[in-house]
């Protein structure tokens, strides 16, 4: 009897850890296919978007308004964004662009920056799709070094965000040109995944990141986990945005502990006032800039009157 019963532990505990090695197998397998690019490109098609800021200069003593190089904006930037059930999320320096430009800041003490068109693309892999005017309603509560752009439509395929802060095993997606898009703005946008794990929690919010060896150009990305929920269904979660800091790569994870049910979105000025434009005075542009000056719209009540 007392055989038999030694005999039928081991063999339950072979069991036990033949299955316990098993289902641990099955996990990696599991979570490595999780990691295959085509799944995540699947699962986030039509989340992620391109947002391009033009941005003009306007003279603080005489309030005219400036381009450069004979273009009626003074520069642009690329950002990326993602789409979430609270708005797009995008970073600081989405809004304001000219903090990346070199030339501005030779300016800065004598023109102020204004963003004056806002472009989006949605990134998709099963139609091609072109940039169009999105004017930006921001937030008045973001977590720190992002933004909360327009509220969100439902018919959207939306992310979720990751709060929780722990390891989180998951996926760097990189978004990346083929061309340079102030050449071609119709160029061709694709996603680079890279398998990560990072640490997260209130005391760590910001990671530096190599970036991906790609002969293409890198427009940012963001970072996501897969997550499973009922029904034996994945998703995956925004974790962190990816943004260009002092010429470097940073993962900026600073959702862990936020609350977004607070997320009033308030107007914000894409587009320069022209009501509040004063009439050009004589002033000295600066040459080393090659300063555009923006022709005005003309009054439309003096066109009427002066008809008559």
């Amino acid at each position: 009897m007392n055989r038999i019963a030694f005999f039928f532990s081991v063999f339950w505990g072979f069991c036990v850890s033949l299955y316990a090695q098993n289902n641990y197998d099955f996990t990696k397998r599991l979570e490595k296919a999780l990691n295959e690019q085509s799944i995540v490109e699947k699962a986030l098609d039509g989340s992620i978007v391109v947002l391009n800021q033009y941005y003009q200069v306007k003279n603080k003593k005489t309030g005219k308004v400036y381009g450069r190089g004979g273009r009626t904006e003074f520069g642009n930037q690329y950002f990326v964004g993602v789409k979430t059930k609270y708005g797009i999320v995008i970073s600081n320096e989405a809004i304001s662009p000219w903090l990346l430009d070199n030339d501005y800041s030779k300016i800065a003490s004598e023109y102020d920056p204004v963003v004056s068109l806002s472009e989006i693309r949605v990134i998709s892999q099963k139609e091609k799709t072109n940039f169009s005017k999105y004017p930006l309603h921001m937030s008045q509560h973001h977590p720190v070094g992002i933004w909360i752009a327009n509220d969100s439509d439902s018919n959207d395929t939306l992310v979720d965000i990751d709060t929780e802060g722990s390891i989180k095993e998951g996926n760097l997606i990189w978004l990346i040109s083929q061309n340079k898009l102030d050449a071609d703005k119709k160029a061709t946008i694709t996603i680079q995944s890279v398998s990560k794990s990072f640490c997260v929690n209130p005391d760590s919010v910001e990671f530096e990141i190599d970036s991906p060896i790609n002969d293409g150009h890198i427009l940012g990305g963001i970072f996501v986990c897969p997550h499973f929920i009922g029904g034996g269904r994945i998703i995956y979660k925004l974790v962190g945005m990816i943004v260009k800091d002092n010429d470097k790569w940073k993962l900026r994870t600073p959702f862990i502990g936020y609350s977004f049910e607070k997320n009033d979105v308030v107007q914000q000025e894409t587009s320069k006032d022209e009501s509040q434009v004063e009439e050009p005075a004589q002033e000295k542009d600066d040459q080393d800039i090659d300063l555009t000056p923006v022709e005005q719209p003309k009054d439309k009540k003096k066109g009427k009157k002066s008809k008559k």
